[in-house]
């Protein structure tokens, strides 16, 4: 089961191999574990992607025991205050209605980084700002009508969906809704040529999702003098 679910997250080009430990240590039991151990970091480190991380963690929590939730609460805590002092005032900013009013242009790349972080630094209660932010990542879905993203700026929008389509102060119906957006995600991007997607002209040079492109989620290549920030350093301009 374990096994089936660590492909699964993994993608066809990202596989784990469990089974990698020669026949006489599978028989014993020695060795195959710590084997399969290092394996499975190895490929959770390097070949996972941020979101496949995410929501492979979150789908473990929930297999947890009570106690053992509550013991990974307290290391979780110890690590997260390492960087209390530099994530104090970004973690204030995420849970003021205030601030987060003021994303409105999606299109810009340093707006998509700041949401990525305010999302990641949301309160599990902060109940309004959770209905903000889902206001704002629903905008983002009329834009998936526009051109091609840049692949990097998909990764950004596959992790802003995951991460919300997981998070508790979102109720409901809001993850539903942002699970549902990232699924469109991924099959949208799945294509390399838009046009299965949108009925087309065959005189049509440029070949777009929609009839009507979209802002929102254009190539950033298209935007003069911008290039997408880094998540590490979303606020730079």
């Amino acid at each position: 089961m374990m096994k089936m679910k660590l492909r699964a997250a993994g993608g066809e080009n990202h596989r784990c191999d469990l089974n990698s430990v020669n026949g006489s240590d599978r028989e014993s039991g020695t060795g195959a574990a710590q084997l399969d151990k290092e394996a499975v970091f190895e490929w959770f480190g390097l070949q996972l992607n941020p979101s496949g991380r995410v929501e492979l963690l979150c789908g473990l929590l929930h297999m947890c025991q009570p106690l053992e939730l509550r013991f990974l609460g307290a290391c979780l805590e110890d690590l997260a205050r390492r960087d209390f002092t530099v994530l104090r005032d970004y973690e204030i900013r995420a849970n003021c209605p205030a601030d987060l009013e003021g994303l409105v242009d999606v299109s810009d790349p340093v707006v998509l980084s700041k949401l990525l972080v305010y999302l990641s630094l949301l309160g599990s209660k902060s109940r309004e700002c959770a209905g903000i932010l889902f206001r704002t990542l629903s905008r983002m879905d009329a834009g998936m009508c526009g051109a091609l993203p840049e692949p990097e700026t998909v990764d950004q929008l596959r992790l802003l969906f995951t991460i919300g389509s997981l998070h508790p102060a979102f109720s409901f119906y809001q993850r539903e809704e942002l699970r549902a957006q990232l699924d469109r995600l991924q099959r949208w991007s799945q294509f390399s040529r838009p046009g299965f997607l949108c009925p087309h002209r065959e005189n049509d040079v440029d070949w777009t999702l929609c009839r009507n492109a979209n802002p929102h989620l254009s190539s950033t290549s298209q935007r003069e003098g911008n290039s997408p920030s880094h998540v590490e350093n979303p606020f730079s301009t």
